[in-house]
């Protein structure tokens, strides 16, 4: 965003902050940043004019260091074609840690007000509407059989008007089910292959498995891959975390307090709002990104993150006060990708949901 106003936007537009340092949750409010038409310094929430104006949803991914700000549906957007001001805040002096205003997870605050201009479009183009927040999603994969007494005559007559694309037409019994590998360009070939898809060899049980999105469960193999997190407590899973299936998950990461943040009082019960960093915090917090100690784990381990990757500095500090031990994947495990963290730190802000294979 140019700081001259000259970036353009829609009014149903968010706004994303990116951070160099790892958040603390509690400051992530709407009241942490400010926007409004009036152009000059804001120096606290209780000097921005638009903040009765404009009501924004935060979302913070950890795993990005970003706070997306979202316009509600529920209440008024931008106006078209007006110049506006949006300051990141501080928290000021008085607050000790909690309140408007941004801190890090060590409680250090930002040093000061950050001001950016944009103009709103004259017209937003048709169709233009509020943003939605990412989801990342959980599935099952579902495992349907039936018998099929179909004939496969048609086997002969496929093959002998396209010798090439044999291989393609053929049903083998290991892979009953055949697949169409003619070339793009070859009508031919592909009008005989088609005709040929369903063929099976007579009266045989075919088992089709449904192949459902598996963003999360995809990116949470590479943690349950060599055996790491797989298997229940008792089998030897490592910190009784089991990250092989959506009912392991439920019961063994889910509300579940991280073993190396249980200190103090009542620590096995998950501290949703915690005034100090790192305290009884649950290994996945449906809902709160920002409070699920496995996403910092992830976040210092081996990534394939690139430019978005925490300074070592900042993985220092992490590591220093609240992420001990190992990261995950330790090395020489492969890194995950920026996609696979991604995806994880969406289903958290979701609820994290566990579905039930059918």
């Amino acid at each position: 965003m140019a700081a001259d106003g000259s970036t353009l936007a829609l009014t149903t537009t968010s706004f994303t902050v990116r951070f160099d340092r790892f958040l603390l949750p509690s400051t992530v409010l709407r009241q942490s940043i400010c926007i409004q038409s009036k152009l000059g310094p804001v120096n606290s929430s209780a000097e921005c004019q638009g903040a009765s104006e404009l009501f924004l949803e935060p979302t913070y991914d950890p795993t990005r260091r970003a706070v997306t700000y979202r316009q509600a549906a529920s209440g008024p957007t931008l106006q078209a074609g007006q110049k506006y001001q949006l300051t990141v805040l501080p928290p000021p002096p008085e607050t000790v840690i909690a309140g408007g205003g941004f801190r890090a997870f060590d409680g250090a605050p930002l040093e000061g007000p950050v001001t950016f201009q944009f103009s709103t479009a004259a017209m937003d183009p048709p169709g233009a509407t509020l943003e939605e927040p990412a989801s990342g999603d959980l599935f099952c994969s579902a495992e349907e059989c039936e018998q099929d007494c179909a004939a496969s005559a048609q086997v002969t007559s496929c093959v002998a008007a396209c010798p090439s694309c044999a291989a393609a037409c053929l049903c083998d019994p290991a892979a009953p089910e055949c697949t169409n590998n003619c070339p793009a360009d070859d009508d031919t070939c592909r009008k005989a292959c088609n005709e040929c898809l369903d063929c099976k060899p007579a009266c045989q049980t075919s088992c089709v498995t449904e192949k459902c999105p598996l963003s999360v469960r995809t990116a949470f193999s590479t943690c349950s891959f060599g055996g790491c997190h797989l298997g229940s407590p008792s089998l030897g899973a490592a910190s009784g975390l089991d990250l092989s299936t959506p009912d392991a998950i439920a019961m063994t990461a889910i509300n579940q307090v991280a073993k190396q943040t249980q200190y103090g009082e009542n620590a096995d019960e998950p501290d949703r709002t915690p005034i100090h960093f790192g305290r009884a915090m649950p290994l996945i917090d449906p809902e709160n990104p920002g409070n699920s100690y496995l996403l910092y784990k992830m976040a210092v381990g081996p990534s394939a993150i690139g430019d978005a990757a925490p300074t070592p500095e900042e993985i220092a500090r992490l590591r220093g006060s609240v992420v001990l031990g190992l990261p995950m994947p330790p090395k020489p495990g492969l890194p995950l990708r920026p996609i696979d963290m991604s995806a994880i730190a969406d289903w958290i802000s979701q609820g994290a949901p566990t579905p039930s294979c059918p």
